[in-house]
């Protein structure tokens, strides 16, 4: 599966909205009931207790408030808690603030006011209890376009979610995590139970620590056409699927000499385990005869951790002839495993 870094998944947004004219605010529409679409299928027990969507002043508070329309409507019961004065939120954010504000959908937000500080610790508390009232919280406080750290008040919204939070949904990306490096902009990130995220899965979500927040990751179609997508990214993740569909399996009246040799040369008195791991390897991955040349000093060793394998030992003397006489059987050689 391909994966993007931030520059790239920008790229391919601003393709999609210039070039093929798709708006950005039906672009958000999908994203958001992507989620809903996740919601439905996997959390929809913990969302019939309530739903809290922390929504932040960008686009991905944007996706989250689509998020928050579409589970009001389905009589899910969902507030809506924007870290933000409403002064802050324009274009798309703003335009899907004014539909839950039409719905009469809950909302909580900084009000305005000359004493800031007050009322972000009044909006804290407030969602401190919220989170402890509801069984599923939506992370939508910030997305993929963060580049530095989120900043004292964002930062304790996040730890107050991996406090007292059961279930956590994010957004395209947990809250607090760079998309990049995986590097943290909070004390740390917010820790998802799930990850929905948009086209591509990012490159911050495959390195550590920062996979240890990801939770399940589900990468969504939200309609980004495959003509702009195809030829952008250069890095690839191996998924379980993509390894099994690549083995080869055989009929059952197939025998070990109709399924390819391996012969592996390696070990030492130190490391004897190098070539049994590497034989076994071997016959995970569909080796008919396996073949082990080892030191004469370990053999026996050797010979004690394997059962299918066929095990030799060489010596000064016989080394080459060994090699000679398996070097017409086998159709691979692995050599060095373990060798000093």
């Amino acid at each position: 599966m391909k994966v993007l870094n931030r520059k790239q998944m920008q790229d391919i947004d601003r393709e999609t909205i210039e070039k093929l004219k798709i708006p950005s605010l039906v672009l958000m529409e999908n994203a958001g009931l992507a989620v809903v679409e996740v919601i439905h299928n996997n959390f929809m027990d913990y969302a019939r207790r309530g739903v809290l969507v922390i929504c932040g002043s960008g686009n991905n508070g944007g996706d989250g408030m689509v998020v928050a329309r579409h589970l009001f409507l389905r009589n899910i019961p969902v507030k809506v808690f924007i870290a933000s004065k409403i002064s802050k939120l324009k274009n798309d954010a703003l335009t899907q603030y004014n539909i839950l504000k039409n719905l009469k959908v809950p909302v909580f937000y900084i009000e305005d006011s000359e004493d800031e500080e007050k009322e972000e610790e009044n909006f804290i508390q407030r969602l401190i209890i919220e989170i402890g009232f509801n069984s599923l919280v939506v992370d939508a406080l910030v997305g993929i376009g963060i580049k530095s750290d989120v900043g004292k008040f964002y930062d304790r919204i996040i730890q107050n979610i991996n406090k007292f939070a059961i279930n956590v949904i994010s957004v395209d990306v947990p809250s607090g995590l760079d998309v990049d490096t995986g590097k943290f902009f909070a004390t740390e990130p917010v820790r998802a139970n799930c990850t929905v995220t948009f086209a591509y899965p990012k490159l911050g979500f495959f390195l550590y620590p920062s996979y240890l927040y990801v939770g399940k990751l589900i990468v969504a179609n939200i309609s980004i056409p495959y003509s702009i997508r195809k030829d952008n990214p250069n890095i690839n993740v191996i998924l379980p699927f993509e390894v099994a569909d690549s083995i080869q399996y055989f009929p059952s009246n197939y025998y070990k000499n109709r399924l390819g040799s391996v012969l592996i040369i390696g070990g030492s008195y130190k490391y004897t385990g190098a070539p049994v791991l590497a034989s076994r390897a071997a016959f995970y991955s569909n080796s008919g005869m396996v073949y082990l040349m080892v030191d004469k000093n370990i053999y026996n060793i050797i010979s004690s951790k394997t059962n299918e394998e066929i095990v030799e030992y060489y010596d000064k003397n016989n080394f080459e002839d060994l090699l000679n006489l398996y070097y017409s059987k086998v159709q691979v050689i692995l050599f060095g495993n373990g060798i000093e």
